[in-house]
């Protein structure tokens, strides 16, 4: 019964189209891996790996009319999903510093940022409800959570991604590699600008602005290949 209480669109984006985005991500970090499984391509891969593991949760509450588990699971899905951000910066900072960055190193900045991530996102329950006028349980943000999270995750993530993209691509010398540079730096701000549109959507709750961001939502998977095929194809 519960199945039929998904709308058509919200069926269709849950079990079709990010079904086929959760699939692709996950072959992408198999051909990365399968091609080496030494640290550059592991902490790529694992950006993948981390965003499908999102959306394959959110298969299992989709259908799910507890109003409470919809809030908790929501709330945990985009976590994940904003967790797996952190492995676009560190591929750049590994990129860029090479030997001088220890494992230990990166556990530890996974580890703080993670932490800091869900205390930002789980201390206050009252900043996430779900919206089940036209049963689609639709999640909405309090600004007491927009803000702090739109402040960390552009002074954490994206701000220190940029940078050292820019720093990178000043380092090469040789023009195709700059070129494959730029394509990855271009798939990773489209992903950011489709993380900052999740945020203002289930902030705003806007039908409308709803809507854009499930149809930009599919070109999150070109993004993804544009980062996979500007360096995932060439690191070994």
């Amino acid at each position: 019964m519960v199945f039929f209480q998904l709308d058509a669109i919200r069926f269709f984006t849950v079990y079709i189209g990010q079904g086929i985005f959760s699939a692709i991500y996950l072959f992408i970090a198999y051909k990365i891996l399968k091609r080496n499984k030494g640290r550059l391509n592991l902490i790529l891969s694992l950006y993948y790996i981390v965003i499908a593991i999102a959306l394959i949760i959110n298969f299992i509450y989709a259908p799910i009319p507890d109003l409470e588990v919809q809030r908790i699971l929501n709330t945990l899905t985009n976590y994940i999903i904003f967790f797996g951000l952190i492995f676009l910066p560190l591929f750049s900072l590994l990129l860029k510093k090479q030997e001088k960055i220890k494992n230990l190193h990166l556990i530890l900045i996974i580890i703080i940022y993670g932490i800091t991530l869900f205390i930002i996102m789980f201390q206050d329950p009252q900043s996430v409800s779900i919206d089940d006028s036209s049963i689609a349980w639709r999640p909405v943000w309090e600004l007491s959570i927009f803000f702090p999270l739109l402040i960390y995750k552009t002074t954490a993530i994206v701000i220190p991604t940029f940078i050292l993209q820019i720093q990178l691509y000043r380092k090469f010398q040789i023009e195709e590699l700059k070129k494959k540079w730029l394509y990855f730096n271009l798939g990773t701000g489209g992903i950011f600008i489709f993380s900052y549109g999740i945020m203002v959507a289930n902030t705003l709750n806007d039908p409308i602005f709803r809507l854009i961001m499930a149809i930009y939502s599919i070109s999150v998977i070109f993004w993804g290949y544009l980062t996979y095929y500007g360096v995932g194809k060439q690191i070994k």
